[in-house]
């Protein structure tokens, strides 16, 4: 991907294969190879349902898939609506939708989790599995709130009435949520 519009979330995209031109009057066919356009305005592929959505940081450099239609989509990509084409072209390089996340094996992710969903992001992550973890670049969310809960009880300590069985109870919230 060349770049991406956050306003209308399209991409401006250099196809990674190079395409296969003829050379006229060879004989027997000699093909030369050449580079494609970047294809403009390209929609890219957001998850949505109903009011709500995942994005991405989506960044230049990223790479995607770009699928082509069959017919000219320039009525529905202005509109949302549904219309005949507004020309005759089909299977053309102006059609394309981009899947962006596809990674080739040489950008392969590391440390692939088998066991929970993650939502990761530079140094924070996500798990999501029977229970939950929220990983900062330093700190646990897990160990946020047992350091909260540690002081409560030092404080209960100190301070009357006893609040130690809602603090217990809180412990164990934690446990049963967190990883």
């Amino acid at each position: 991907m060349v770049s991406f519009d956050t306003t209308t979330q399209s991409a401006w995209v250099q196809l990674a294969v190079l395409r296969m031109v003829p050379q006229p009057g060879s004989n027997p066919p000699a093909y030369v190879t050449k580079t494609y356009p970047v294809l403009v305005q390209v929609p890219v592929y957001i998850a949505t349902g109903g009011t709500g959505r995942l994005t991405f940081p989506i960044v230049a450099g990223d790479p995607c898939l770009v699928l082509f239609n069959d017919r000219d989509i320039d009525t529905w990509w202005t509109t949302g609506n549904t219309a005949a084409p507004n020309t005759p072209r089909a299977h053309d390089l102006s059609d394309g939708l981009a899947l962006v996340g596809f990674r080739n094996k040489a950008n392969q992710l590391a440390n692939y989790n088998t066991t929970a969903a993650e939502l990761a992001y530079a140094g924070g992550k996500l798990k999501v599995a029977d229970k939950v973890a929220l990983d900062g670049s330093a700190l646990t969310l897990k160990q946020l709130l047992t350091d909260i809960t540690a002081a409560l009880t030092v404080l209960d300590t100190k301070t009357g009435p006893s609040a130690a069985a809602a603090i217990a109870v809180v412990n164990t919230d934690i446990s049963n949520l967190m990883l």
